[in-house]
């Protein structure tokens, strides 16, 4: 049986993120584990609007540390039992999700899945099946429920 030493836990804030989160700190606690919660930050460079395209003036600084400031008050509304590390990072989430995995050496990655299925699936695609086709790490996804 695998050893799970080293949790990581990709959040985006919804309530999906949540289930995954609360089950990652129960396991943690259980096992004795390492956890970190990370959230990361897909810049929007260009909106479309009526007119053309509009680029927005934003401080990625300012939005990073926005980012940090509600990942704390995410982890910490779950009152965890276990010590988090946290890290925020801007990115693409499928590609910030598996270099952290393997510079954290994580033995398992706890994810929250909409759940979604059909024209929604197939245009929003899935975050957690991204990272899923592309590591070697197993991944417990959490189902948030309908």
């Amino acid at each position: 049986m695998a050893s799970f030493k080293r949790l990581l836990v990709p959040v985006d804030f919804s309530d999906a993120s949540k289930r995954a989160l609360s089950t990652a700190l129960n396991l943690a606690g259980e096992l004795g584990a390492e956890i970190k919660v990370i959230h990361i930050h897909q810049v929007q460079t260009q909106y479309m609007i009526e007119g053309g395209l509009y680029a927005p003036e934003l401080d990625e600084d300012e939005l990073i540390e926005k980012r940090k400031m509600e990942l704390d008050k995410f982890v910490e509304a779950h009152k965890p039992g276990v010590s988090v590390a946290k890290e925020v990072r801007a990115g693409i989430p499928e590609t910030e999700i598996l270099d952290i995995a393997k510079e954290f050496q994580a033995d398992l990655i706890v994810m929250g899945t909409h759940g979604r299925t059909g024209l929604s699936h197939l245009l929003m695609g899935s975050v957690t099946e991204n990272v899923l086709r592309h590591t070697d790490v197993p991944i417990l996804s959490v189902r948030q429920p309908d």
